[in-house]
């Protein structure tokens, strides 16, 4: 796996997140960061990997426009990184702040990794699981279901109620669980026999996690008698004693009811809504008689005398505080400040509201209020405050008596409780006593909660009763960081890493209800000590961005979701279909895990209808995702399991499921695709025999009754291949089932065909409960995920009706449930659906119909007692079968009837066979083998080739489809060019009729290719082609349209897979440029046959070097260069073209500095010298024939540039940058000669590099306002730029804007001075720069000679705005935003018919018309964005 990080200057992910997104990968994925080069950090920074073992990775740089570094995370949890750069300004190192990303953990069981997808949870209850010498025996029976992981409750020793989430020690095991040792066996060696258990569990094939309960425990937890402050108390949180207040007459009235100490009409039960209006009544009196108000009232006197003693008293207010003070009283004025900051001690105490005196003194006092309007104002306002609170309780006391209704509504006349006693009091309790006799509040949550970040604690929820608390579940008091109670996060901590050394994963209990840092501290000490630590989490915010928040900072794997939340089924196949999208790169969806039903919510009986745990089952296996059940499940538990009061065991079974044997046909290793064979009859015995080995070996089937059944084992590798395979009936019959799948020999005969693929054995019978069931559907989902069973559509249909379709999209293949989901009882329906192909198998089918009436146990918990009737399943539903499109017909169709069916596309034996053929393009790995002979002439002659080529190779002209013009290409790319999506090509496109009318282009394209080199890759064309053509005309179409498709794609992979990672765009680029490379035009290239001179090559050949190496072919470079060499080779009679001299000394410069060792090239030797000395004598003839010895300047004839021109002579300012360069990079390499000897003396490459330094600005620099002795003011018509030429035969000339400043700049950036070079950038733009067509002028607009058609004298190139964009870059008087709207244009306008980037802004001119003429401007457009 390989996923790809952009960042920008700061280190952080470029992309944002959106609500309900994380920055995600998995553990062992290949990360590699990128930055933009022309990020101000990337040419210095370093990827800095904070862990345990610190790694430092430099960033290096590519020819791709990015620089990027590289790790693998080998464990789950968080990737932390920063980035250290060097400051380009204060040239000081610099960090960047640390960033995050998930890593999703690896979860291995029995030694081996196992995918999320396979994840198969349940959820068991772990005081009903008995003593721990019975966990192994009642989880394998689990096992054998298909659950994989298993999550048991807290197993830590519980408080005083027994509510398996009330911790009553965190650092002690339920002595329940060691019924049968002696009692004083210590903490550690139950710890042991704990870890024995789950490693034990784990051999047998499924791992196991715990629930890790942060958020409260009970009041008897010794945490408290360490510090009481670990709790919410009276003393630490005094707002709450009103709400204690409150809570406390409350308890009293349920004490008064059930003691009857008051003549009530209704007794101590409520039993109707008149009994609740009468009891309301009698409460709202009595809490009105408790004048809670007065704890939100000041004593006016007491407070004004103490405000005006304070006066004096010191404020220690910082500056800050106060400044934002008095910004608000310009808004707010004094009475507001008073209300919303400045009244304090709420709820302490009746009539204990203060004022916070010092600060309201000293911010009158800085607002020029003299002492007596202070007090006037504050004795004014102070009378008012009263008046507020006492109005803003009022509000609250009636929020408080309708939550008090509406819970005993709901304690008494839903849940049917009617009697009123201590144990079912008339409201739950709010606080407990701590055994030291302190308060401490009580833990619960908020219906609907809008602000799960804020403690619940906090404000006035507690008072308005709008929590709905946990008995003897104390809130626990983290504050933001360990240091408000260390006793308490030091004893959570050894909880937490305790349970992280023995268990795999965690599930957090109430996440929203606990401290998001406390959370977040606790699960990385956790990883600590287990790094693949698996996280799920009972989260519930209400809001996608909190969702975001918490998974990102705490690093959860997985969020708790519930099928039964789903209310419609609308609702339901919208999540189904949610679940099915991809994620891309490292913003991912949050991850989920769905339950069928929690333990924490009703059951299905209790929400639904008992008709609804199959469709529910079998709905929730198709989440393209983790999924899990409660145990109870498969019993059909009717009502809900309570945590504080089951204790019954779970049911044990004398028999268990029957068991399949698993034989290997085939040597297999790890990962076996399972194949199952089913034969029903009454027979003794039943073998079968197959041509995957010949014949030679029979395998039994194991017997149930009249079902015989085994798996076969194959290797991987032959996933998709079909064998032929008979029954051996009572070992002497010999019998193809026609019942199955089947096919005719080529000698008459008949044989049942096996594909090889996992799939979906049949439920063997009708069954008293869900487990045959549950164990079918288990294998499905394991079934639908290795077979890559990926694409997910559903509809809904009347009646609460429906369709969920998973199709392979390499086979076709599809799996489709049909249900009925049961919200009610309702009658039957029928129902008619008709399939684009044809039904293969129907594996799963049932309904659930009730053969008595329940009773309870009270030894083991057992469900409803039902039969699922499966065997008569097609009582309900037949199959009308046709030629290629099957009908399902359904009558009385029940709620709760699933049907699972397997759908053969149709034409099914030839498609799935171009199928196959068209699926090895997917991927390198598997083209490669037919790839692996093609060169890049092979691939212009496949994918490119103009109509010119093609008549100098002897080939016929280029095809036409009617209704279009002309293709620009014989290739591949001639169709591809009018295909944007070959996935919906209209039946009205012309080259769709033309496929759809003959074979003519499939037969064209052959016909190219038979002479290629590649027989392996001339095979696989030929005969995919040959199996599309026994289609249907519509398929033929269809299909080679798609291979041809695919093909061009597969060829691009192919070409840039030497290349380092590149984004898809400069890939895009590296393959359209291969359409140079056919064998003329590298003759044309090289001209290896003839002597150079003008018109053979020029000095832009020599870019083509650079091309070749942004694309990486380094070899194809050499040979280039070697080519050139021979023709310049330096004789007494050649005639020397000095630009073409310059031009190959910097194409080997730019080679040289790309490889290693650096003198393999140099040592080559071509005829009797080496290309070291061909290099070295083109220094010396150019030094002893063409320098100014004073400027270190050379001067060349006219006409030897890209831009031609007589009076062009002299020394072109691009080639004294080239030359710069050259000598700059020569002078430091190694084992190369420095001098060259000169009639007057030597002269080092070091000092003629030094020369044109100190000469170059004095030379070409134009200035301003002052006149230079270097130049003749009279023909300097435009100012502050620099001359494009010296020395030239018209002078006027040199004193031309052209746009050849910009490449000398880019070429050689330490050869000018950086104000003066921004200074001429934007004098030129103004002249020479066309924006909108991204374009550069020739010559400037100002100039007497400017045409806009007259080649060199004003016409526009695209090519080289590149060359200014870089420019203004290095000299930032571009933005970067700029290079992206380049590239936009480019990438916009390769859309054109010659896959190319255009040469000139005129689009209806592109690029490559008159194949030659318009090469160069390609080549350097494409290599320069490269």
């Amino acid at each position: 796996m390989a996923a790809v990080c952009w960042i920008d200057n700061f280190g952080k992910v470029k992309n944002s997140l959106s609500p309900g997104e994380v920055y995600m990968i998995n553990a062992k994925t290949h990360l590699t960061f990128r930055i933009p080069s022309e990020s101000l950090i990337a040419k210095s920074a370093n990827l800095n990997i904070v862990s345990e073992n610190p790694e430092k990775i430099p960033f290096k740089t590519t020819y791709k426009g990015y620089h990027s570094a590289s790790c693998i995370p080998i464990s789950g949890g968080k990737l932390k990184y920063f980035i250290d750069y060097i400051d380009d300004v204060s040239v000081t190192p610099q960090t960047t702040e640390v960033h995050e990303i998930l890593v999703q953990p690896v979860i291995e069981i029995q030694g081996s990794e196992i995918d999320y997808q396979e994840i198969c949870l349940q959820t068991n209850l772990s005081r009903c699981l008995g003593p721990l010498q019975n966990w192994k025996n009642s989880l394998l029976s689990q096992i054998s279901l298909g659950f994989n992981l298993f999550h048991i409750t807290a197993v830590q020793s519980l408080g005083k109620y027994g509510s398996l989430y009330c911790i009553g020690d965190y650092l002690a095991l339920n002595s329940e669980f060691f019924p049968n040792n002696d009692k004083n066996i210590n903490e550690e060696e139950k710890i042991t026999l704990m870890r024995n258990l789950v490693k034990d569990i784990d051999r047998y094939g499924a791992g196991m996690i715990v629930d890790i309960v942060l958020s409260h425990c009970s009041s008897v937890n010794p945490i408290f008698s360490m510090n009481s402050n670990a709790a919410y108390t009276l003393t630490n949180t005094p707002h709450l004693n009103v709400a204690y207040e409150l809570d406390k007459a409350l308890q009293e009235f349920t004490t008064e009811m059930h003691d009857r100490r008051l003549k009530f009409q209704c007794g101590n039960r409520i039993e109707s809504l008149n009994d609740l209006s009468y009891i309301m009544s009698i409460v709202r009196d009595k809490l009105k008689n408790l004048r809670l108000k007065e704890y939100f009232l000041m004593d006016t006197n007491k407070v004004l005398t103490c405000f005006t003693s304070a006066e004096t008293s010191v404020c220690n207010i910082t500056e800050e505080k106060l400044a934002y003070y008095k910004s608000l009283t310009k808004t707010l004025g004094i009475k507001g400040l008073l209300k919303k900051h400045f009244v304090e001690n709420l709820g302490y105490s009746r009539f204990g509201v203060k004022l916070r005196n010092e600060e309201i003194w000293t911010l009158c006092k800085s607002l020029g209020m003299t002492r007596e309007v202070i007090l006037r104002e504050v004795l004014k306002e102070v009378q008012s405050l009263n008046t507020y609170f006492e109005t803003k309780f009022s509000r609250f006391f009636q929020t408080i008596l309708q939550n008090i209704e509406a819970e005993i509504k709901y304690q008494k006349l839903e849940l049917r409780v009617f009697e009123v006693t201590p144990n079912k009091p008339l409201v739950k309790p709010y606080f407990t006593s701590l055994p030291n006799g302190e308060i401490a509040l009580l833990n619960g949550f908020i219906i609907n909660n809008k602000n799960v970040k804020r403690d619940i604690s906090e404000k006035w929820e507690y008072l308005k009763r709008n929590v709905i608390c946990w008995r003897d579940c104390v809130k626990l008091r983290y504050k933001k960081n360990r240091e408000e109670c260390v006793e308490l996060w030091d004893t959570i901590e050894k909880y937490v890493v305790g349970m992280a050394k023995i268990f795999k994963g965690f599930r957090l209990d109430n996440c929203h209800g606990t401290s998001l840092e406390a959370t977040k501290y606790f699960i990385e000490k956790s990883r600590e000590v287990n790094p693949n630590l698996l996280v799920i989490a009972e989260l519930f915010t209400g809001s996608a961005q909190l969702d975001t928040e918490y998974v990102q900072e705490i690093g959860i794997n997985f969020l708790i979701r519930e099928s039964l939340n789903h209310k419609s089924p609308n609702s339901f196949s919208d999540f189904l279909y949610n679940s099915a999208q991809k994620n891309t790169g490292i913003i991912r969806k949050i991850p989920e895990i769905l339950y069928d039903f929690t333990h924490d919510n009703p059951t299905l009986t209790q929400c639904r209808t008992t008709e609804d745990y199959l469709s529910n089952m079998i709905l929730t296996a198709m989440f393209r995702g983790p999924t899990a059940s409660t145990r109870g499940y498969e019993e059909v538990i009717p009502n809900q399991l309570s945590v504080v009061e089951e204790k019954r065991l779970y049911k044990t079974y004398n028999e268990e499921l029957m068991n399949i044997n698993h034989v290997p046909v085939l040597e297999v290793r790890d990962n076996a695709i399972r194949v199952c064979v089913e034969y029903y009859g009454n027979y003794e015995n039943v073998e079968i025999r197959g041509d995957w080995d010949g014949w030679k070996r029979s395998v039994r089937l194991l017997k149930s009754g009249d079902r015989f059944i085994v798996n076969l084992l194959f290797p991987k590798v032959l996933r998709g291949m079909e064998y032929g395979f008979k029954f051996i009936l009572n070992n002497n019959e010999w019998l193809c089932d026609k019942r199955y799948r089947h096919y005719q020999t080529w000698d008459g005969y008949w044989n049942n065909l096996l594909r090889v693929e996992e799939n979906i054995p049949s439920l063997s019978a009708d069954s008293n409960d869900l487990r045959e069931f549950r164990r079918a559907v288990n294998i499905m989902r394991r079934v639908l995920h290795r077979e890559q069973y990926t694409d997910l559509s559903n509809y809904c249909y009347d009646n609460n009706i429906l369709k969920v379709t998973l199709k392979n999209p390499n086979t076709q293949h599809c799996y489709t449930l049909l249900t009925r989901i049961s919200y009610s009882k309702e009658s039957g329906v029928s129902f008619s659906l008709k399939f684009d192909g044809t039904i293969d198998s129907h594996p799963l089918a049932g309904t659930i119909a009730y053969t008595s009436s329940f009773i309870d146990n009270n030894k083991e918990i057992h469900g409803i007692p039902i039969q699922v009737r499966s065997q008569n399943a097609q009582t309900f539903f037949s199959i009308q079968k046709s030629q290629d499109t099957d009908t399902i017909n359904l009558y009385n169709a029940i709620p709760g009837f699933i049907l699972l069916l397997k759908i053969l596309p149709q034409k099914q034996n030839q498609v799935i066979q171009v199928l196959r053929k068209l699926e090895v393009l997917d991927s390198f790995t598997t083209c490669q083998h037919f790839f692996e002979g093609l060169g890049l002439i092979d691939i212009n002659l496949v994918v490119w080739r103009t109509a010119e080529e093609e008549k100098n190779f002897g080939k016929r002209n280029l095809y036409k489809f009617p209704g279009l013009d002309n293709t620009k290409y014989a290739g591949i790319a001639g169709l591809v060019t009018y295909v944007e999506d070959y996935n919906n090509l209209q039946m009205n496109h012309p080259i769709y009729i033309n496929l759809l009318q003959g074979n003519w282009y499939i037969d064209f394209q052959v016909s190219r290719i038979k002479d290629i080199d590649s027989k392996v890759f001339y095979f696989y064309v030929n005969d995919t082609l040959n199996l599309i053509k026994e289609l249907s005309r519509p398929q033929i179409a269809e299909f080679s349209v798609k291979f041809f498709c695919k093909l061009f794609k597969a060829l691009k992979n192919y070409t840039v897979k030497h290349l380092m990672k590149c984004e898809i765009f400069s890939n895009t680029l590296v393959y359209y440029a291969t359409q140079m490379f056919s064998s003329y035009d590298l003759a044309h290239l090289c001209r290896l046959e003839r002597n150079l001179g003008k018109e053979d090559l020029c000095f832009e050949n020599f870019w083509s070097v650079d091309l070749l190496i942004s694309m990486n072919l380094f070899g194809k470079c050499e040979e280039v260069l070697v080519g050139f060499a021979f023709s310049m080779k330096i004789t007494k009679n050649k005639k020397v073209n000095y630009a073409n001299c310059i031009g190959f000394l910097n194409a080997v410069r730019v080679y040289l500095e790309g490889v290693y060792p650096k003198a393999t090239v140099l040592n080559i030797q071509i005829g009797l010298v080496s290309f070291r000395d061909i290099v070295y004598d083109i220094f010396d003839h150019i030094a002893k024939n063409i320098l100014d010895i004073e400027s270190g300047l050379i001067l060349i004839p006219p006409n030897q540039t890209w831009m031609s021109s007589e009076s062009r002579q002299g020394a072109p300012i691009e080639i004294t940058a080239y030359l710069f360069t050259i000598l700059d990079f020569f002078s430091e390499l190694d084992d190369f000669p420095q001098a060259i000897y000169l009639p007057t003396g030597t002269l080092t490459l070091k000092e003629w590099q030094n020369l044109i330094k100190n000469s170059f600005e004095d030379l070409y620099w134009i200035p301003t306002s002052r006149n230079s002795i270097y130049m003749r003011p009279e023909l300097a018509k435009t100012r502050g730029i620099y001359k494009d030429t010296i020395g030239s035969l018209k002078e006027q000339e040199e004193y031309q804007c052209r746009p050849n400043v910009y490449i000398a700049m880019v070429i050689a950036p330490d050869l000018f001075n950086a104000d003066l070079a921004r200074k001429c950038l934007k004098n030129t733009k103004k002249l020479l720069v066309n924006d909108s067509e991204f374009a550069i002028k020739t010559l400037s607009l100002d100039d007497l000679e400017y045409s806009t058609t007259e080649e060199f004298k004003g016409d526009e190139h695209i090519w080289l705005y590149a060359w200014y964009l870089e420019a203004a870059l290095m000299f930032e008087e571009e933005k970067r935003e700029k290079v992206w709207e380049f590239l936009g244009f480019l990438k916009n306008n390769m859309k054109i018919k010659w896959f190319c980037i255009p040469e000139k802004p005129n689009l209806s001119r592109p690029s490559g018309l008159g194949y030659l003429s318009a090469f160069q401007g390609f080549k350097l457009t494409i290599r320069l964005v490269i």
